[in-house]
């Protein structure tokens, strides 16, 4: 592609072979302008680089912090039970299950309320739930329990009461926990999301989860 100055000489030279000499100056002007702008706001195009949105963070930056992963030494069990017990005021309020327990609520199939609980119960965070695993195709995760310090797009970290670190995947897994004497019967497959995420998605009613 021809360089600035070589478009400017041949513009100069076209004009003043077709244009009337009276109208070759102001011509000029306007075509080499413009010439000049449009090649400025090319080489711009070529400079601008994606900008992240201030404060956040890259996928590779987070792993590089480790914020996907806890500290397997350290860790007590007692030290988290404040925390199981602010997710069960969290769980009582987002089920509003004072309401419902005064409405004579008891989780049947065929109530309507049911449905709306399944749902809620799909998007809520399980930061501090005391999850016991029920069902999963690695027997050694069978019966395992623990409090929930960080939960990812496919695992389940818990501290047991015996002051392991746990990593349990949710995929093929089942799960089991109570709020206000409801048990509550999370299926992995269904979960399959990052919290944030899972609180943000339209679900659709599904019979997977029981109360």
């Amino acid at each position: 592609m021809p360089s600035v100055c070589t478009m400017a000489e041949f513009i100069k030279a076209f004009i003043n072979a077709r244009v009337p000499s009276r109208d070759a100056k102001a011509v000029e002007e306007a075509f080499l302008t413009k010439s000049i702008v449009m090649s400025k706001r090319k080489q711009n195009k070529k400079k601008a680089q994606v900008r992240l949105r201030k404060g956040s963070l890259t996928s590779r930056s987070r792993r590089e912090l480790g914020l996907h992963k806890l500290s397997r030494t350290g860790l007590k069990f007692d030290n988290y039970l404040p925390l199981n017990d602010m997710w069960s005021q969290y769980m009582r309020h987002y089920l509003n299950l004072d309401v419902l327990l005064g409405q004579g609520f008891r989780a049947e199939p065929w109530d309507s309320r049911t449905e709306h609980c399944l749902l809620q119960v799909c998007r809520a965070d399980y930061h501090g739930a005391l999850l016991r695993v029920l069902r999963s195709r690695c027997a050694s995760y069978r019966g395992v329990s623990g409090l929930v310090l960080l939960e990812t797009r496919g695992t389940f970290q818990l501290i047991t009461p015996d002051n392991r670190l746990k990593l349990i995947p949710k995929e093929h897994s089942i799960f089991e926990t109570s709020v206000d004497g409801f048990k509550i019967r999370l299926f992995g497959n269904n979960l399959l999301t990052r919290p944030v995420g899972r609180g943000m998605k339209k679900l659709k009613a599904k019979k997977t989860i029981e109360l």
